[in-house]
């Protein structure tokens, strides 16, 4: 039973940490262009592959917490990329109209940006929920193989 309530746990804090490491990336990448290139292919490769997570176990399996540190990853790309396409989807005419009428930036946040990654990310969260329990059962599998 400890093994599974620990394999629970790394899931769910994987996926909750990734989550938030994710958006905190997207937001500074749309902020600040040149980070935007720099995470931009580690994005691709994280984002679009979630195999390639599946292969950590086979290189950490002594570490106990490595159903999160797998989660953490697939996680945090997948809604880097979701949050990143949505900032960059935003209505570039809502912006220049806040530019014009001089909006302060936590408005510009509240009623231009918020309401466009808010479905994103719901429906982020809810793929990114499926992809952390396969990823980390999975990962969780390979360990106990090992072991």
């Amino acid at each position: 039973m400890g093994i599974l309530q620990s394999n629970i746990s790394g899931i769910i804090t994987g996926f909750i940490l990734g989550g938030l490491i994710g958006c905190a990336l997207a937001g500074l990448g749309f902020g600040e262009k040149l980070l935007g290139m720099i995470l931009k292919p580690l994005q691709l490769i994280l984002g679009k592959l979630p195999e390639i997570t599946l292969i950590l176990p086979l290189f950490f399996h002594d570490n106990p917490g490595i159903t999160f540190i797998v989660c953490l990853v697939a996680t945090a790309g997948f809604f880097y990329g979701s949050v990143y396409k949505a900032l960059e989807g935003t209505d570039s005419k809502l912006l220049e109209m806040a530019h014009i009428f001089r909006m302060p930036v936590d408005r510009q946040v509240q009623y231009i940006f918020l309401p466009q990654v808010l479905a994103e990310l719901k429906h982020s969260a809810l793929i990114g929920v499926v992809r952390c329990l396969v990823i980390g059962v999975a990962s969780g599998v390979i360990c106990s193989l090992f072991k």
